[in-house]
């Protein structure tokens, strides 16, 4: 059943990340730079790294437009809490199993794709590429006429509903994020927690919290979550 009032807080870094660097205040640091000067202010985990109706679906009823929020990302960010949680009591020898190493791999691979800029840049992208057509798509098209659709396929396509159009659009975002080949290839790695003595400075993280040495499937390559 979905909520007459469902959230519109849409978290892409999410709070459970966050408060591992919350202090005695359970606040954390908040560095943002929205004009010339950089801002410095103490705020609660949940008050920050999100943007509102970031992932809403356009065109869709208000209680149905949240439906990306609520049924996929919060799903992915509760799973990826539980494994984080074990990673922390374990470290190396954290007893993982296919459902918990995925839940996090699933997280690490939703980072590299959720912020906004991510958003917006692969939204314009798929509503300008979505009528784009070959002369193939076109051909067929034209193969099985019907008297009530546009005279071309891209006339045809650019004519679909908004709904059905973001629906797709977060259809493949979806399918990147639970990608099986990149997936299994992480999930197939060797995974570590390291940690740094206590005199080290402290680490910070950001809106872009994944680094990664090289390609995804790079002999050498290492990820790195702080």
């Amino acid at each position: 059943m979905n909520s007459a009032n469902p959230p519109t807080k849409h978290h892409y870094i999410p709070a459970f990340y966050l408060k591992r660097w919350a202090g005695p205040d359970g606040k954390v640091t908040e560095f943002t730079k929205p004009h010339r000067r950089v801002v410095v202010r103490r705020i609660m985990p949940e008050r920050t790294g999100y943007q509102e109706r970031l992932y809403e679906l356009k065109g869709y009823e208000p209680e149905l437009a949240q439906q990306v929020e609520q049924k996929f990302f919060k799903a992915i960010d509760t799973w990826a809490s539980g494994a984080l949680d074990m990673l922390e009591r374990h470290g190396h020898y954290a007893p993982w199993n296919s459902h918990n190493r995925s839940a996090w791999t699933r997280f690490i691979l939703s980072l590299l794709l959720r912020c906004p800029e991510d958003i917006a840049l692969f939204r314009e992208w798929w509503h300008t590429d979505f009528g784009r057509t070959d002369e193939a798509a076109e051909a067929r098209y034209r193969a099985e006429p019907d008297s009530g659709d546009p005279e071309t396929f891209a006339e045809f396509l650019n004519s679909r509903p908004l709904g059905l159009k973001e629906r797709y659009h977060y259809q493949v975002l979806f399918s990147l994020i639970d990608h099986g080949s990149i997936g299994g290839e992480m999930n197939d790695m060797h995974w570590r927690v390291l940690q740094t003595p206590t005199e080290a400075p402290t680490l910070l993280t950001s809106d872009r919290p994944i680094l990664r040495t090289s390609s995804i499937k790079g002999r050498r390559v290492i990820w790195y979550c702080p």
